[in-house]
């Protein structure tokens, strides 16, 4: 298809998944009124709350770090594939290869989680990129950003995600 047409197509998803989203929440008004009715004073309380902010501290620094870890594998990527079509190709192929990483490190650290607990889970995703970070500086490459972005992908939608959905579980 090409990768402005796959462009258009992903476009097209997201048209149809707009349009559809009032059938599934027709109750929108009472959310609406749910909404307006909530005061600022409640988002004071809630910031003051040390684990609202531990909370909220873990999720803009592992957004940050997944911003950084994508804009260096994408920037090496059109480095060594020089059409939109190649770089296409391999970020396409590369996100099949490590879309079953996540699994795959659930099973392994289950045994992990349950002797130390969320805060492996917490800790490992942060660990795990600064040292892919470290190997990107020593080992500036496709290579070295590929296996960063593949450590980001398994670890954030697997430990840190369900650590950091734990977190929530008290608020």
């Amino acid at each position: 298809l090409g990768t402005p047409n796959l462009m258009l197509l992903a476009a097209a998803f997201i048209v149809l998944f707009a349009a559809g989203l009032p059938f599934i929440y027709r109750d929108s008004e009472t959310v609406r009124h749910e909404h307006a009715s909530r005061s600022a004073p409640a988002i004071e309380t809630l910031w003051k709350n040390k684990h609202v902010r531990l909370i909220a501290v873990s999720v803009l620094l592992t957004i940050i770090v997944k911003e950084l870890v994508d804009y260096q594998f994408n920037a090496l990527s059109k480095e060594v594939y020089v059409t939109r079509d190649a770089v296409a190709a391999f970020q396409g192929k590369f996100n099949a290869v490590t879309q079953w990483l996540p699994l795959v490190f659930v099973l392994m650290l289950s045994p992990l989680l349950k002797r130390f607990g969320v805060g492996l889970a917490i800790l490992l995703l942060p660990a795990a990129l600064l040292l892919t970070s470290a190997g990107l500086i020593v080992w500036w490459g496709l290579a070295a950003a590929s296996v960063a972005k593949g450590t980001e992908t398994a670890l954030r939608y697997s430990a840190e995600r369900a650590g950091r959905e734990i977190l929530y579980l008290p608020l």
